[in-house]
């Protein structure tokens, strides 16, 4: 099986073990970096719940992932026309701050947070 069925197959799976899941002490140390009017990324974001998250503090969110399923959910949930694009597919140009990436539910790219 290929990773993308993986996601495919379990998303509902992957939905429930994070939407519920409270962030806010990870997202506040990355938060307090940014201007009101930053538009933000998220990549890989899987349900939704971070893209969620930020449409509700004001911030404009753009969200790709590479599952249709996850794509589907993460739209649902969000409001947000979720995008159907790998990593590799983004436009770098339209993001000021696209070296900041997620790993492991943390904040990287600003030296600080990592």
């Amino acid at each position: 099986m290929k990773t993308i069925d993986y996601y495919n197959q379990y998303a509902d799976e992957f939905a429930q073990a994070t939407l519920h899941v409270d962030m806010e002490s990870l997202y506040q140390p990355f938060l307090v970096e940014l201007p009101e009017s930053t538009r933000i990324l998220d990549v890989g974001c899987w349900a939704g719940r971070d893209t969620f998250a930020f449409k509700n503090k004001g911030y404009q969110v753009d969200a790709i992932d590479y599952s249709e399923e996850l794509v589907r959910r993460a739209t649902q949930l969000t409001g947000v026309q979720v995008k159907l694009k790998s990593f590799y597919e983004i436009d770098e140009h339209n993001f000021l701050l696209l070296n900041i990436i997620r790993t492991n539910s943390s904040w990287c790219g600003l030296s600080k947070y990592c």
